[in-house]
């Protein structure tokens, strides 16, 4: 009965995807050392920068562990699932449609760190 109960405490304390999403998420720097990121509003917005500056931003929407973002310099919907991972400390994007190629590439080849 105790592990019962402690273990309904946990879920109910547990974040929510959208408290574990937002901040500020970076992947390891790229070869010639450029250090790319992006920053979840709690507002549902982002913007994405590369070296600090920024070079795109756009709106989110979250529904379980499901992402749909648009952003500026793709005029398409992207859908991924969230797969958080090390403590919710880790972070990849797996796509489930994305009619943008660019992104779509970019985006499944990396896995963010949450930046503290």
């Amino acid at each position: 009965m105790k592990s019962l109960i402690f273990a309904a405490m946990l879920m109910a304390s547990a974040p929510g995807v959208k408290e574990q999403l937002t901040g500020r998420w970076e992947p390891k720097p790229s070869i010639n050392g450029n250090i790319t990121g992006v920053v979840f509003k709690p507002d549902n917005t982002y913007e994405a920068y590369i070296n600090k500056k920024p070079f795109v931003s756009g709106r989110y929407t979250l529904q379980d562990s499901l992402i749909s973002i648009i952003e500026t310099a793709c005029d398409k919907t992207g859908i991924y699932r969230l797969n958080f991972f090390s403590g919710s400390d880790s972070l990849r994007f797996v796509p489930v449609m994305d009619s943008c190629d660019q992104r779509r590439e970019g985006m499944k080849k990396l896995v963010f760190g949450r930046v503290k």
